[in-house]
């Protein structure tokens, strides 16, 4: 029963907002363009939206991955023209009002002018069909590997230029696959990382749980990694998810910790549980998981924390945690240069990269994979951190 009130909230938002944007894309049609396919579109665009979102909800629940793709990207599409149109129509109508009283206190209207104000308009809707599919495409493009430099404050010089290969969000199944997960692997490998954090989501096909780790445990670092949960492991099943992680040497944390030896420094590696749900103690929920995750840490020891949701930070930099890694977000799903569109929101403000707070330090990653089929200006990744003492700090 938990999972029924946020599938059909999330059902109701998606055929509301569909609904919305048939209307406006309608009223405003009749006022400027009188399209024949805007007027189509209009009509039909929150039955096909329900459509393909019936068809989401098939393979999810019946893990058909046709369906699964097919309803997924689709509905993917369907939302974001909604959203884009909802955004557009009423600034594009402003702007034709606009222009009509411009130009008619200066020259009378006639018909070339019209034309021109309809056709200028246009960009609007044209614009949003178009970013649409461009943002459902980009979710397909191939995972990046990008060397993120990381300056931590009073660095053990042991660890200057120590490599962290962070994966995160993979969701493997659907629209990210084995075979994309082992050439990124090999991309990984190539670039020598010491070790690797693997921070939730793992798998939406859960019967690719023990093939993903297998691949992930072929990455050849000196020193062993390290994994922890995300909301999806709890969604696809977390026994199943655990007795995968036993048969693999790959730890999963799990409200807890372990101070490893790392170049004769100590470390002390943790892992944060993760709330599964949007809730009214979220924050609370957080600072418990990240407080109990690091009570064991031994003072002295230079602190690592996987915690898969980044609002773990607020907590973390308090308790004087050195480097937070997280994902859950995607960045967003939506960037520019390199920084989320969404980023300070109150909601996840830590949306995507490198964040700052006193001598503590978090990387946010945008993911490897996707759950919904939708990234515009913000590709996936799967980055090398690099680890330098940072001597301004």
């Amino acid at each position: 029963m938990k999972f029924v009130f946020p599938i059909v909230s999330s059902v109701l938002l998606i055929i509301g907002l569909s609904v919305l944007a048939s209307f406006l894309l309608d009223y405003f049609n009749k006022r400027i363009w009188n399209i024949l396919f805007l007027k189509i579109i209009a009509r039909y665009l929150p039955y096909i939206t329900t459509i393909f979102m019936l068809f989401w909800m098939v393979g999810i629940f019946l893990g058909t991955g046709f369906f699964y793709f097919l309803g997924g990207t689709t509905t993917a599409f369907f939302i974001l023209l909604s959203a884009s149109l909802i955004i557009s129509l009423p600034i594009c109508f402003l702007i034709y009002r606009f222009g009509q009283v411009h130009i008619k206190k200066r020259v009378k209207l006639d018909e070339s002018r019209r034309r021109f104000l309809k056709y200028a308009t246009g960009v609007f809707p044209a614009a949003a069909f178009s970013l649409s599919g461009l943002g459902v495409i980009q979710s397909f493009t191939k995972v990046r590997v990008p060397v993120i430099t990381i300056g931590i404050p009073d660095l053990p010089p042991a660890l200057e230029g120590f490599k962290i290969a962070h994966l995160s969000d993979l969701h493997l199944g659907y629209y990210y696959s084995l075979d994309d997960l082992e050439k990124t692997i090999e991309i990984i490998d190539a670039n020598k990382p010491d070790i690797y954090f693997v921070t939730g989501d793992i798998a939406d096909d859960i019967e690719k749980i023990d093939d993903a780790l297998k691949l992930i445990c072929c990455l050849r670092t000196p020193c062993q990694g390290f994994a922890s949960v995300g909301n999806h492991e709890y969604y696809r099943g977390i026994d199943k998810v655990i007795k995968a992680f036993e048969k693999r040497p790959l730890p999963l944390l799990l409200n807890t910790g372990t101070t490893v030896q790392i170049k004769g420094v100590d470390v002390y590696i943790g892992g944060a549980d993760d709330p599964v749900f949007m809730r009214p103690d979220m924050k609370q929920f957080l600072d418990d998981t990240v407080t109990k995750t690091m009570f064991n840490a031994p003072a002295n020891a230079f602190h690592i924390l996987m915690c898969h949701r980044p609002g773990g930070f607020d907590t973390a930099q308090k308790l004087g945690v050195d480097l937070t890694l997280s994902g859950h977000t995607h960045g967003g799903q939506i960037g520019f240069m390199r920084k989320s569109l969404f980023d300070g929101w109150p909601i996840e403000k830590y949306q995507w990269g490198l964040y700052k707070e006193g001598k503590s330090r978090l990387y946010t990653s945008s993911g490897m994979g996707v759950w919904f089929p939708f990234r515009l200006g913000c590709p996936a990744e799967a980055p090398i951190i690099i680890l330098r003492n940072d001597k301004l700090a």
